[in-house]
């Protein structure tokens, strides 16, 4: 099944439009690994069959770059195109202005993953100040991490509590303003 979901993530490249050296290597570890496949190239769907039955489907969704892993043993969602949004049920409320550049959101039966990337203007600061009253309102014990290295500054925010971990971390540079990654894990 590993090497299963391997190959759902190459493919997951293929179907994001990642060019052709991702089709042809797609094409390659699907034929090295002994992996049966279904392509639905209109449909924007790729199902692996393993050795032993088991099935991993890959669906590309519209033009925004949405892509679904789906396995016997849950599910991987990715939205990007520097237009994104936030998975369904992304549990904290993002600082106003934030950009959303990319999310991704994994499933089983016991846990549930959010990821985002978001870019921001402003100052770190009040950034760091806004996740780190979110995080607390959702009842985790945050501790915050800071650095500086040569004018870049760096805040991380991690936070635990009984079934739910997050951190985010916020990095900035005088060309690029704030970037912001999110990941938080809920359930077991």
């Amino acid at each position: 099944m590993r090497t299963s979901i391997v190959l759902a993530a190459l493919a997951a490249s293929f179907l994001t439009g990642c060019g052709a050296c991702a089709e042809l290597a797609t094409e390659q570890a699907m034929k090295a690994a002994g992996v049966d496949a279904d392509i639905d190239e209109k449909g924007g769907k790729i199902t692996f069959r393993g050795e032993n039955g088991e099935t991993v489907e890959v669906n590309a969704e519209g033009d925004e770059g949405t892509v679904t892993i789906k396995g016997k043993d849950g599910e991987l969602r990715f939205d990007g195109g520097g237009e994104g949004k936030l998975p369904d049920g992304f549990p904290f409320a993002l600082a106003a202005g934030s950009k959303i550049q990319g999310s991704a959101s994994m499933k089983n039966a016991t846990e549930r993953t959010f990821m985002a990337s978001l870019q921001n203007d402003g100052d770190i600061e009040a950034l760091a100040a806004h996740y780190k009253r979110e995080l607390e309102s959702k009842g985790l014990a945050v501790e915050r991490t800071d650095m500086d290295m040569n004018g870049q500054k760096f805040v991380t925010l991690a936070g635990r509590a009984e079934g739910r971990e997050a951190s985010v971390a916020i990095s900035s540079t005088e060309e690029d303003g704030l970037a912001t990654q999110i990941s938080v894990r809920e359930g077991k």
